[in-house]
Parts: structure tokens; sequence; C-alpha cells
């Protein structure tokens, strides 16, 4: 209780208030969890990785020192049959009373190879005469013995390859010969009868052994051992003889040392770990112990290796955590306090923040919306202003329609009199024109604004005379749609003012209006000379450019129609422009059908 009410004192004083310690402690309660998480699997994955790295790494040494042990069997197998069909030589041997009777044949066996590999001595046993020719590097000894009780000799007489390799080892590490660990004996079988005619038996020297086992790098915590398929251990690096007698002595130890399904063995109370390499097809097993302590004070090391890199890890975060929140605090209290300048009206004020994190973009988000509050305000004193203006400049100019309807049709009256039928059409024209204009309705279907386009073309022939011809492609279905008024006058107009007025060759003006992909799609566009790219770029910004919507060069050309369009249709319109110069100019315009009720 003392301790929860020591740390909530601490909250109140130094975290409850303060936006900057509040994600300060987050952080680090955040991060500290994450460390211990990250500690935890660490130690669970550098353990397994660090196992599994030493097992597949000595799995592969273990293997090409089997491979190369092999290989080495194979070799001395070949030597045992070197001389299998000399009949002449072995029956020398059966008769011969001295050594130098045979030495001489015996010249096809390659002396070099005693040595190279790593025998000791070589015998040619004869059993039907009881005769031993005994090779060593030097010499060839004649002696008279009997085998023929020897446990290898029997052991011989039952293999069916007619090969046996017989391990010198003992616990002492030592033989009746000291220098030789095994001896691999191969019978020369009479085809014929099928009788023993000679035993050839290799003597192959420790050294040769631990050559090859060299190669697997033992260290002090580790052990090797060599068994062959039945399981005979054949060589050992431990000099425990306690340890190897249990071995030698116990068939279930020596199956769990050469079994391929556990990793993990005990030897004497002693936990090992075991790699393993089994020969496919000699069944030759050398099997690696390591002491699991070995792995635990590496484990230990590593584990307190990474420790110590979280534990620097942490130190640099909290000093960068409260580096960069102290400035994210002092950036928000900043912005608080030009958030209350704008409170007490004054909008001029504008913070000076250049960084791209968030605080920067929240804090030109602020400076736009305060600039753009500022502009709304003068706007909308500004559109009183214009709105008092355009009621006068309305007032001034109003007209009676029944007055300027009855005016034209007695000038009307006076044209037929005089039969001035061009005057007649043209004041029918204009009358329907005005009539049209003066419509308080915002709104006209596209068959009235094409009866309107029809007068106001009409009037324009009079001016343009043949230069202007107009083609409409109006489909029957699009003719009851509601389009806002005036819509195709102001598209004409646009292209009398870029097409015609700017030539004196004929202008053809086509009208489109027809549904497509739910949305009715209006293109006005000519054939005229059109407008250089530079020219269309001004024009787009002219139209698209909204700080350009109330400047007075926009008038009431394209840029207001689009403004009606969006205002209109809620911004579901697509409004396009497009100019080839001197190959014309085209308005395209896609109004979606639900929009058009």
């Amino acid at each position: 209780m003392k301790y929860f009410l020591g740390a909530k004192k601490i909250y109140v004083k130094y975290i409850k208030n303060k936006i900057s310690n509040k994600l300060i402690a987050i952080s680090l309660v955040l991060f500290l969890s994450f460390a211990f998480i990250l500690t935890l699997s660490y130690y669970y994955f550098s353990t397994k990785t660090l196992k599994d790295s030493f097992v597949d790494y000595n799995t592969k040494i273990l293997d090409i020192v089997s491979n190369n042990f092999e290989n080495y069997i194979k070799q001395i197998s070949k030597l045992s049959l070197i001389i299998r069909n000399n009949e002449e030589l072995v029956n020398k041997m059966k008769t011969a009373n001295y050594s130098f009777e045979v030495k001489d044949q015996l010249g096809l066996i390659d002396y070099s190879k005693i040595k190279e590999f790593g025998i000791s001595k070589i015998e040619f046993y004869i059993p039907e005469a009881s005769r031993l020719f005994l090779l060593d590097k030097n010499n060839l000894v004649l002696k008279t013995e009997d085998y023929s009780e020897a446990f290898w000799y029997k052991e011989l007489e039952n293999k069916d390859d007619f090969a046996y390799i017989e391990p010198f080892f003992e616990v002492s590490q030592s033989s009746y010969d000291n220098k030789s660990i095994m001896v691999f004996r191969r019978s020369i079988i009479n085809i014929l009868n099928k009788e023993t005619q000679l035993i050839v038996n290799i003597y192959i020297e420790k050294d040769i052994m631990e050559s090859f086992m060299n190669f697997a790098k033992v260290y002090n915590n580790e052990e090797l051992y060599l068994f062959n398929e039945a399981g005979t251990l054949f060589y050992s690096t431990s000099q425990d003889t306690h340890k190897l007698t249990e071995i030698i002595s116990s068939d279930d130890l020596r199956d769990e040392l050469t079994n391929d399904n556990n990793r993990y063995v005990k030897l004497k109370n002693e936990s090992y770990i075991k790699v393993l390499s089994r020969s496919t097809k000699s069944g030759w097993t050398i099997v690696k112990l390591v002491k699991s302590e070995y792995f635990a004070s590496s484990i230990k090391r590593v584990f307190s290796f990474g420790l110590f890199v979280i534990f620097l890890f942490t130190i640099i975060i909290v000093f960068l955590f409260v580096i960069i929140f102290k400035r994210m605090a002092s950036s928000i209290s900043e912005l608080f306090k030009y958030v209350d300048l704008v409170g007490e009206g004054n909008f001029d004020a504008i913070i000076e923040n250049e960084s791209d994190d968030e605080i920067g973009q929240l804090t030109r988000q602020f400076n736009s919306m305060t600039k753009k509050i500022k502009e709304l305000i003068n706007e909308k004193y500004r559109l009183k202003l214009s709105e008092k203006n355009a009621i006068l400049k309305s007032l001034e100019v109003q007209i009676n329609p029944h007055f300027l309807y009855n005016t034209l049709q007695a000038i009307s009256g006076i044209a037929i009199e005089n039969k001035q039928e061009k005057i007649r059409k043209m004041l029918e024209a204009l009358a329907l024109s005005f009539r049209y204009k003066i419509n308080k309705n915002t709104m006209t279907t596209v068959y009235e604004e094409i009866e309107y386009i029809n007068s106001y073309i009409q009037l324009c022939k009079l001016r343009l005379g043949e230069r202007i011809n107009v083609e409409y492609k109006i489909d029957n279905n699009v003719l009851d749609f509601l389009i806002p008024r005036m819509l195709f006058q102001m598209l004409v107009e646009n292209s009398i003012k870029y097409a015609i007025e700017t030539t004196t060759e004929a202008v053809t003006i086509s009208l489109t209006a027809q549904i497509r992909e739910e949305h009715l799609e209006i293109e006005v566009s000519d054939n005229g000379l059109g407008v250089t790219e530079e020219k269309l770029m001004e024009i787009k910004k002219d139209i698209f450019d909204e700080s350009l919507i109330y400047k007075e060069h926009s008038g009431i050309g394209l840029a207001n129609l689009y403004q009606r369009l969006k205002l209109l249709f809620n911004d579901n319109i697509s409004f396009e422009i497009g100019s080839v110069y001197m190959k014309g100019f085209n308005v395209n315009i896609k109004i979606s059908i639900k929009e058009l009720g």
C-alpha cells in the first residue's frame, strides 16, 4: 500500500498534468514490456539456435570424417586383395624355407602404401602349413604360427564377405601391439575347393586413426567415439576408464550412444549433447559428445551480452524519448498559444515551424486555416458590398418586359409592311433570346436550351454570315433532362470567341448530348484555330484555380459555368477542356444521371 501511494504521488506530481511526461511514461512502460518479452525470446531462440548450429556444424564435420574413414577402409580392403589370384606366390609361401625366397615376389606390393596408409605391419598366414610371413616397413620375417584356435580365425570363417575388422581397443588404451588400433583380416579362398588358402592381416596404426579424428576438432569439453555396425567400440578420445568400461560392458548404453533418435545422453550422471554421423553403406558410426554445462556457460555469456545490449539500448531510447517528447510538448505549447491569439481575433498570427513531422503538418494546417478564415471574413464583406452594388445596377437597368416585347412586335410589324423578312426574323430571334435570358428559372430542359441556341445562332449568323455552321448530335432520350440555363450558349459563345473571331475561314461548331455510362455527356467542339498549349494552360488555371474565382477578369465564361455546375451537382461532375493548335477547341461535360433527378 505504501508503494502504491508513493507511485500515485509521483503520477499526480510529474505525469498527470504534462502530456510530454505521459508520453515518456507510456513509452517506457511499452518499451520495457517489449524488452522483457524480447529478452525471454532472445534467451529461448539463442539457446535453440546455439544448439542447432552446433549440431549442424559438427554433423557436417563428422560426415566428412566418416566419409574419409570409409574411403580409407576401402583402400585397405583393396590392398588386402592384391595377391588374391597369385597362386604361384601362395604355393611358394607354403614351401619356402626362408623369407627372402618370397620377398622378391612380394614386390608387387607398393611399400610406400604401407607408410602412407598408416600400416604398422602385414601378415600373410597359410593355415594349411601354419606358416606366417610378417611384413613391416623394413623386413619380411617367416614364422611358424597356428591361429586355427584364435577367436578372430573363427569369426573370419563366419563372414560372408571373407573380411573382418578386429578392434585392439582396450580400456587401458593399450594392447599387445601399442602401435596398432585395429586389424583388417581377409581370407583368400580357393574357388575350386572353397578352402582358405591364405589370410591377410593388415595392422592399422593408432596415429592414422587420430589423424582422421583430429579433423573433427575435439576440445576439452568434448569426447569422440567410433563404433562399427555391430556397436563395437573401436576408438575413443576419453581418458575416463570407468566411463569406457561402462560403455563396453553395457549394450543398452552403446545402443543409446549410436541411436539417431535422441540428442541427449547421460554418462556417469553427467548430461551430454550428442552429435552423430553414420555411414549408410558400411554402418560405421562416429559419435561426438559435448557436456551440457559447456552450453550452459556459452548461453550464459551470450545471454549476458544480450542483456547488456538491451540495457544500453534502453538508456539510449529513454534519452531519445525525453528529447523528442520535450520538443513535441514545446511545439504543442506554442500551438496552444497561437490558438489563444486566434480566439482573441488576431488572424495575422503565423507559427514558424519547418519540421515535416505531424506537429509540423498540424502547424501548417493551422496557419492555412487561419489564412482561409481571414480570407473568408474579407470575402464575406466584399460579397456583401458586391451584392448591394449588383442590386443597384439591376434596378437601374430594369426594363418592363411587356414594354420591350410590344416594342419589338411593333418594329416587326413595320418590317412586315415593308417586306423586310430578314429584319423580321432578326427581331423574332432577338425577342425569343431576351425572353429566355430574363426567365428566373435556374434550370431548363435540353430541348428548350436547343431551341434557344437556334435563335442565338440565327442572331450570330446575321453578324458572321455563312462563316458559322452548327451540327447537332442530340439523342432524343436526353431532351427532357434538366440542365443549367444558358449552358450551351456559354459553350457556343466560347467557340465563337476562340474559333470564328480569330479567323476569316468558315468554322463548324458541333453540339453533342448523349447518355454514356450512367452520365449525361455534353460536348461542344469546333474545327477552328484552337489555342496554343501555353494559352490552354492559362485557360485551365483561370477555370480550376479556386483562388481566381472572384477575380474580375474571370467574367461569366467557362470559369463561372464550372462553378455553377459544382454548386448545382455537388462536385459530381466532370469538366474537361482540350485544344490542338490549328485544329480546334472542345469542352466536355459529364453529369451523373442521378444528379439530374
